[in-house]
């Protein structure tokens, strides 16, 4: 009897150790498939975190092809435009049963879409350099004075200006002898045309003026540009926008359609390559002030006032 006993002890030990690692197996065996399922899940989670990056990239991919695409049609619009004006109305030109009168016209015609024509040209050029930081920055002396009288003659007889009555008009800063710098007369000449140009582009009537004043700071001197004008003002939907390639504030008129939205784009590439910063102040039928500075040293002969 005692043998028996001792037999099904046994027994009993044996099966519940059988049990015990078979247990065991089955839990090493769900916490393996736990964890594979685990691993599964996380890679399930990294491709399809990776799936929707490619998604958007691919859509990124596909509005930078449809902005080039609609870039370059601007681009060839342009060129088209100015090519046809200027070869249709030189035919005329050289047709005897003109009359002189008409020539006039006509020749203002081919000279006017001449110079936008070659605007587009140098437009074009002038983004590709600065991207590509090609862009190089003379050290010339600068009269401060000579500069903004030089950019009121250019401008001063502006068609839309007579015809709208607007009156443009520059300051010199207050109780200051000219002053000669040293900078880039060119590239300060071409920022402050793009920058008028889109002043006599958005005003209808009112006043468009320039100036400028000297900021003196302990490390570094700065000349502070500035162009106001009483036109339309820019939507603060488009402030972030505003100094992007290619970019145009969306208008009824069929006026914004001119150019290629690259004037403001080449005067902030010009003005950082230059050290300094643009800025702008603007408010919905008031106008707008866009401010940009320049840091300068003085020649060591300075020019005065007759």
């Amino acid at each position: 009897m005692l043998v028996i006993n001792q037999i099904n002890q046994l027994g009993a030990v044996i099966l519940i150790t059988i049990l015990v690692i078979l247990l065991s197996i089955l839990l090493i065996t769900n916490q393996k498939r736990r964890k594979r399922l685990f691993l599964l899940e996380k890679e399930l989670k990294l491709l399809y975190k990776k799936n929707i990056e490619l998604t958007v990239s691919l859509e990124r991919l596909e509005e930078i092809d449809k902005s080039k695409l609609t870039h370059l049609t601007d681009i060839s619009h342009q060129i088209r435009t100015c090519s046809n004006a200027i070869v249709g109305f030189t035919e005329f030109l050289t047709d005897n049963n003109q009359k002189e009168n008409d020539k006039d016209s006509f020749f203002q015609i081919v000279r006017h879409n001449n110079e936008l024509l070659l605007n587009t040209i140098d437009d074009l050029l002038d983004i590709s350099i600065i991207e590509q930081g090609k862009l190089k920055i003379k050290s010339e002396p600068v009269s401060l004075h000579s500069l903004l009288k030089e950019i009121h003659i250019i401008f001063k007889d502006h068609n839309k200006l007579a015809k709208s009555h607007i009156d443009f008009t520059y300051y010199l800063d207050d109780g200051r002898n000219d002053l000669m710098i040293v900078s880039d007369t060119g590239r300060l000449k071409q920022i402050l045309v793009n920058l008028i140009n889109n002043a006599i582009q958005f005003t209808e009537s009112g006043q468009i003026s320039f100036s400028y004043k000297i900021i003196k700071q302990v490390d570094q001197d700065f000349v502070c540009f500035k162009v106001e004008d009483s036109g339309i003002g820019i939507d603060p939907t488009y402030h972030d926008k505003i100094f992007d390639r290619f970019f145009k504030v969306p208008m009824k008129s069929s006026e914004n359609e001119k150019g290629l939205g690259l004037g403001l784009s080449i005067a902030k590439g010009l003005i950082n390559q230059m050290g300094g910063k643009i800025w702008f102040q603007s408010e919905l039928n008031i106008g707008s002030s866009f401010f940009f500075t320049i840091p300068f040293v003085l020649c060591q002969i300075e020019k005065s006032d007759d």
